[in-house]
């Protein structure tokens, strides 16, 4: 791993999830068979929501129940130290989630909503400091197209009530979902619409490349990400092992049945939930 500083304002984007790799940089590539994510076309999304339907009553699959429940989550983080705490609604096809984060320098919240087959729809994004405030929305359409805008503020308000400017959002058409840097609960949208939580407690399975949206923070700059999931293997309480990589950084994440992060190495470790 990578150990430059994470959130503070660097030269670019960094290696790793929280140190996402941008588009051109080279991945690790894991060994065995390798699925290339495609973007759906919107009427496939309908498809994938059917098959989770099925596969969340099936005996075999670890997803979640066909209800939506609720999950009150929190984690702590080593660099930059840090509390993280979420709230994340999990639905048979889809989930939403809002949730804090609080380091030394800044205070982080965000709201976000998926559709069908867990494909974002939208991410909201405050990063607020002594001084300063920034706002980002990100948006997919039904469609399949990317938006995104950015408001500043130095005013002191607090609220990112400053003039907007839209963000470039070349590269994003394969993307399905958002990656907020730092955010163990971004993780969870392509685990789950992979089901790489029963893959894993089946043995493993082949590795899945995407393309993320990726938003560093506390800048709130949007880039485009290559990241590659593997399920590696089960893991206790009904859990799994899934490895992830990213440009040059590489971690084995431990997630919890509903494919929540329990354990990533270097960014985030269960407190509560």
């Amino acid at each position: 791993m990578d150990r430059t500083a994470v959130w503070w304002r660097t030269p670019g984007p960094r290696a790793g999830r929280g140190r996402a790799a941008v588009a051109g940089t080279e991945a690790p590539r894991p060994t065995g068979n390798v699925v290339r994510e495609v973007a759906p076309a919107p009427h496939d999304l309908h498809n994938i929501a059917g098959r989770s339907d099925a596969m969340a009553t099936s005996p075999t699959s670890t997803r979640t129940p066909a209800t939506s429940r609720a999950r009150d989550v929190a984690w702590r983080g080593p660099d930059p130290v840090r509390t993280e705490a979420a709230h994340v609604v999990l639905g048979p096809d889809r989930m939403a989630a809002r949730g804090t984060s609080a380091v030394a320098g800044h205070a982080l919240d965000w709201v976000l909503t998926t559709g069908p087959g867990w494909v974002t729809r939208r991410l909201s994004v405050r990063a607020r400091g002594d001084g300063w405030a920034r706002r980002l929305d990100l948006v997919r359409s039904d469609a399949g197209t990317w938006s995104a805008s950015r408001r500043d503020a130095t005013d002191g308000d607090g609220e990112g009530h400053g003039e907007g400017h839209a963000l470039d959002v070349t590269g994003l058409d394969a993307a399905l979902d958002c990656d907020l840097a730092l955010c163990p609960v971004t993780n969870t949208m392509p685990v789950l619409r992979h089901d790489l939580v029963a893959a894993a407690r089946r043995g493993g399975g082949p590795a899945v490349d995407l393309v993320m949206a990726w938003v560093d923070v506390p800048d709130l700059t949007l880039h485009v990400s290559p990241q590659t999931y593997t399920a590696l293997g089960p893991a206790d309480g009904g859990g799994a092992l899934v490895g992830f990589t990213s440009g040059t950084f590489a971690a084995t994440l431990d997630l919890d049945a509903d494919g929540l992060v329990r354990h990533y190495p270097g960014l985030a470790t269960r407190l509560a939930g």
